[in-house]
């Protein structure tokens, strides 16, 4: 049986945790067959001044499912936008006070996944999302456990003695700022950058699995090749879905411990997508502007580009596509993500 996080004794080094100011979180499918939808609502909320600060996107057949995360002030205007797209509310999940944990570097250390997922499994904590970065794995959480969520994560991570507050010093002072609405017509960006011979590696479980697969990461010998993206979601029936794209060799390896453990007593349903190619790329002013994820999908032709899945958060974003199609989407990209 994998060791818990109590029986965890050594500690990894970060550089630090940031706490994000009070969000929303929606939640929705939307056809595939009707890109329109997605496109449209993207720029309705680009129109309004709205910053998407987190964005997931993952292919469920004949639909997409998609989940955002905007200022929680906010929240009653795209309440408003999904009716004007023959959308009704009540098909939207929709969280009015959620905000994200940020644990930074990552190293793509399925290890350091493995505590974050152990430790709030163990101890009750719930995650509605997570998304990695280049650099900061960030999840999505109540906002009223935010607080307790870095007590729990401390106890098996260093922080720096210096370490700045977790929270923006706005915040803790319980100040109004004044926020500067950033935006220019061509989106600058530091590279394009493409990874081949990935696999997919898909996981369904329960949320109680949570602290049973952070165990199995927490052991799993990565030996120096970790993860190349990660995302999770929560599914329309509560269940908990991640998706690891890992080095095809270490996707095997791990594929293999996942079924030899899943033959017991365990609910962990493992399904791999052997070859696919991710596309990345960040650029300045990403967590500051409005438009970064309208861009993305009015460049993108999902009709001719396989999206298997869509991550953006902080100042990246990622894109996991079919066999040799990252190049095809990295040129699409090419008129509105400039590298200067």
């Amino acid at each position: 049986m994998p060791k818990g996080p109590a029986e965890i004794h050594d500690r990894i080094s970060i550089g630090g945790i940031k706490l994000s100011p009070e969000l929303a979180q929606f939640s929705c499918s939307c056809p595939k067959n009707d890109p329109n939808f997605l496109t449209s609502l993207l720029q309705a909320i680009a129109g309004q001044q709205i910053n998407i600060v987190y964005f997931s996107l993952t292919d469920a057949g004949d639909n997409f499912n998609l989940s955002f995360c905007i200022e929680a002030v906010h929240h009653p205007n795209v309440v408003g936008l999904f009716p004007h797209f023959d959308y009704q509310v009540s098909q939207v999940q929709h969280l009015d006070s959620v905000g994200t944990v940020t644990i930074f570097p990552h190293r793509n250390s399925l290890n350091l996944l493995g505590r974050v997922l152990a430790t709030c499994g163990a101890d009750n904590l719930s995650i509605f999302g997570l998304l990695t970065s280049i650099s900061a794995l960030s999840f999505t959480a109540p906002y009223s456990s935010l607080d307790d969520t870095v007590t729990k994560l401390t106890t098996l991570l260093d922080l720096p003695d210096n370490h700045a507050p977790f929270r923006p010093q706005s915040i803790l002072v319980n100040m109004v700022e004044t926020v500067a609405v950033y935006w220019e017509p061509v989106i600058r960006v530091y590279g394009i950058d493409i990874v081949k011979d990935v696999a997919l590696l898909e996981l369904t479980f329960r949320p109680e699995d949570c602290a049973l697969l952070g165990q199995l990461l927490m052991q799993f010998k990565e030996e120096g090749r970790g993860f190349v993206m990660v995302l999770l979601e929560t599914t329309a029936t509560g269940n908990l879905r991640i998706y690891l794209a890992l080095r095809q060799e270490v996707a095997t390896r791990f594929h293999q411990q996942l079924e030899n453990f899943t033959q017991k007593d365990y609910t962990l349903s493992a399904r791999l997508t052997e070859q696919v190619e991710v596309l990345f790329f960040h650029g300045p002013h990403f967590q500051d502007r409005y438009g970064i994820v309208e861009a993305l999908f009015r460049s993108v032709n999902q009709q001719e580009i396989t999206l298997h899945l869509v991550g953006c958060t902080g100042t990246s974003v990622y894109l996991v596509v079919g066999d040799g199609e990252a190049t095809r989407a990295r040129d699409m990209l090419a008129g509105d993500f400039v590298v200067p």
